[in-house]
């Protein structure tokens, strides 16, 4: 991997004070060279550049986002500075990941942080293997920012990972609803508060939920629905099982589900190929939809 190295040049004032001198002839004295008064006036002038603020952001701390699309494609923060967690906000941090530290871990083609090894077993351990399976299946969604190149430079090594929720709603539109919740609060509430469930024009006799995803809505889950998610499971190992063993894992899985619970019609997905397990999909899902 290419490495970069950046080095920043820092402005300094260095003052010399008239210094007494002692001779065997006794005392002498220094008198400085007058200034000019165009010297003296370009000194005062002279701006002061800031130093980068290398602050790291806190856990617990609240954000506004201006909608799901930003939380999905910054790279760093774009938006405003933290707000009291009093105002209403939409996004709230649940971890720090510290990272070792190195090149910048600039984005790929794809918006990915290219990180090394080490730092991205400390952002995988920090913000996505504690909640992943808390959050699946939820309106939960997981955000992360990393430092400007200028603030990595000077000593920013971390990443911040937020928590934002998706409004009820049509699932075209990209609305976060206000939080009043602790990570902590929102992730153990996820399978309760905001579970997945939505409403698609398509027929789900013929159709799975994904099929009508787009054109459908997410409801609450108190009230009627089409779709509900049901659980899900993380395929173990560290090599791809292969399709026919991925499926037959989610068959039994939602099969399980399915006759413990009842419904009318039930859908399952599985990484269905390799490029799905190498891109992160390493997940069976179940959902169900309920009898008439």
């Amino acid at each position: 991997m290419r490495r970069i190295t950046v080095t920043i040049a820092t402005a300094a004032v260095i003052v010399v004070a008239a210094l007494a001198g002692c001779s065997s002839s006794g005392r002498t004295s220094h008198t400085p060279a007058p200034v000019s008064a165009a010297a003296a006036a370009e000194a005062a002038v002279t701006p002061v550049v800031p130093a980068v603020d290398i602050t790291a952001p806190t856990v617990g701390q609240c954000w506004t986002l201006p909608d799901l699309a930003s939380g999905q494609t910054w790279h760093t923060w774009e938006g405003s500075p933290a707000v009291d967690c009093t105002a209403e906000h939409n996004a709230v941090t649940f971890a720090v990941a510290q990272l070792p530290g190195g090149a910048y871990p600039a984005p790929d083609a794809q918006g990915h942080p290219v990180f090394t090894e080490a730092a991205a077993a400390a952002f995988k351990s920090a913000c996505v293997t504690n909640i992943e399976k808390q959050r699946i299946g939820t309106r939960v969604q997981a955000f992360w920012y990393l430092p400007t190149s200028e603030q990595w430079a000077a000593g920013a090594h971390w990443a911040r990972c937020d928590l934002s929720v998706l409004a009820l709603g049509p699932t075209s539109t990209t609305a976060l609803e206000p939080l009043t919740q602790l990570p902590d609060e929102i992730l153990a509430a996820g399978h309760y508060s905001y579970q997945m469930c939505v409403d698609t024009p398509l027929d789900a006799a013929t159709n799975p939920p994904s099929d009508g995803l787009a054109q459908g809505s997410y409801v609450d889950c108190a009230g009627s629905y089409q779709w509900r998610f049901g659980n899900a499971l993380e395929l173990n190992g560290p090599e791809y099982p292969g399709v026919e063993q991925a499926r037959a894992a989610a068959e039994q899985m939602c099969t399980d589900l399915y006759t413990m619970l009842g419904g009318e019609y039930l859908s399952f997905s599985w990484p269905a190929s390799q490029a799905d397990w190498d891109g992160g999909s390493h997940w069976v899902k179940c959902w169900i939809s309920p009898k008439g």
